[in-house]
């Protein structure tokens, strides 16, 4: 017998499913002809089903079963209808107005929940945040928006679009955390130098020779740029970096400018010492390797002359890379550095940092909150709980050549006493200010400018 199987596309595009439900016994003669066209036309039937046959075709029905296609609900999707099976691929979740295509009005409502926690609503309840939240981390940010670029300008059936793995499932994860584990480390870097004027181009294979010294009453430029420069290269889309100078004081900050590349959701913050979430995302992966990009220009003007630091440090916003989501801070090296590292020389406790072996954590943007695990704890995601107390107790009164001692739990980065214990009631007393504290109710801008 030849079987016949009849498709049926679903009212978004996205992928062919077997269509049963309106299997027409009138249509078995029509079947069984030896040539010409097979047509079922359009009908209800209100029960039945089961397997019936005329000639050599056989066809198997289910008749009867309502909303055959996807069903959504925040971030809980159900295939509804006809028989189980596993989908060829996720829902469109970048479809935001439904329209089978990714333009500007799905990026209009992406736009108004960035930043924001998925659990409220933009555009004054035209879109749920959480329906933007394609990375399920619970907040709109680059992560969400490195996968949503691999759908620009695409209609949903591209097959270069990318999913976040929380849409594929566990293996999904599994086969992510594989791939993560393969990284050259760094993955991604983000210098920034110090010019007489701006360079000419926002692309560059060979990144400018920062000035030595700054002259007391002239204007410089002080530019950050990005590559990706791993093993796996796809490119950036977000990058945003906190900028100190040093010594404060020294420089004050004129403007700030983001180029031709980094021009979606630009940010910078100018404070005293320093400029906070200075960068910008793009809806195109730039910064491949051997190519660096340049992600905001700040004019300075020097107050003094003599040499100044400007050091960068992650913050909580991040950078991300073209479908592979927000990168870990400790895949992502800043420099150039002072002396070689992400704390200036010109800091008081950078001999100490150095005797430590320069530990990376002392540059985390909570660790001189308290947050000597470098994680969030429990459903509320405090930033200082019951683990970073356990770890400065694990360190107490431990001396800074004692190898058993976690610089992480020096939370001030200064000696105590007499003896110079490393952690000590100084530290406790931070941890304590912090306690259950959440990132937002923190400056997360560590280590702070002396």
């Amino acid at each position: 017998m030849r079987r016949v199987s009849i498709l049926l596309a679903s009212r978004k595009g996205q992928q062919m499913v077997p269509w049963f439900s309106c299997l027409l016994a009138l249509a078995i003669p029509a079947l069984s002809q030896a040539a010409g066209p097979y047509e079922v036309d359009w009908y209800t039937i209100d029960s039945g089903g089961g397997t019936i046959s005329g000639g050599p075709y056989v066809v198997t029905s289910t008749i009867g079963q309502p909303d055959a296609d996807w069903m959504s609900g925040g971030i809980y999707e159900v295939l509804g209808g006809f028989w189980p099976g596993a989908p060829i691929k996720p829902h469109c979740v970048y479809d935001l107005e439904e329209d089978g295509f990714i333009g500007p009005g799905d990026f209009s409502l992406f736009a108004c929940c960035w930043l924001r926690p998925a659990g409220v609503s933009g555009c004054g309840g035209a879109v749920a945040c959480i329906m933007c939240d394609f990375d399920c981390d619970g907040t709109v940010a680059p992560g969400d928006l490195a996968f949503f670029a691999t759908a620009w300008a695409k209609i949903c059936d591209d097959p270069s679009i990318q999913w976040p793995p929380c849409q594929l499932g566990a293996a999904a994860y599994s086969s992510l955390g594989a791939m993560a584990s393969s990284y050259s480390v760094p993955d991604v870097k983000v210098c920034a130098v110090t010019l007489a004027s701006p360079s000419a181009s926002d692309t560059t294979e060979t990144l400018p020779t920062s000035v030595s010294s700054l002259t007391a009453g002239q204007d410089y430029y002080v530019e950050v740029w990005a590559g990706d420069v791993g093993s796996t290269n796809t490119g950036l889309t977000s990058v945003y970096v906190d900028l100190d100078f040093n010594p404060c004081g020294a420089v004050s900050v004129q403007s700030i400018a983001h180029g031709g590349i980094f021009t979606v959701f630009e940010s910078g913050t100018i404070e005293a010492c320093s400029i906070h979430e200075l960068g910008g995302s793009s809806l195109s992966a730039v910064a491949k390797e051997p190519q660096w990009a340049r992600v905001a220009v700040v004019e300075i003007h020097a107050e003094a002359s003599g040499p100044v630091s400007c050091s960068l440090r992650p913050n909580t916003t991040g950078i991300a890379a073209f479908g592979r989501g927000l990168i870990p801070p400790s895949l992502i090296e800043f420099g150039p550095r002072s002396a070689g590292g992400c704390l200036p020389s010109t800091y008081s406790t950078y001999n100490d940092w150095v005797t430590l072996g320069k530990p990376d954590c002392w540059c985390a943007p909570y660790q001189c909150d308290g947050d000597a695990d470098a994680a969030t704890e429990g459903f509320q995601k405090y930033r200082v709980m019951s683990n970073d107390l356990g770890i400065l107790a694990a360190n107490w009164k431990k001396l800074i050549d004692d190898a058993t001692l976690d610089p992480c739990a020096d939370i001030d980065h200064k000696p105590q006493g007499l003896q110079k214990y490393r952690v000590m009631s100084n530290d406790l007393a931070i941890v304590i200010a912090n306690w259950k504290k959440q990132d937002c109710d923190l400056a997360g801008n560590c280590p702070r400018p002396e």
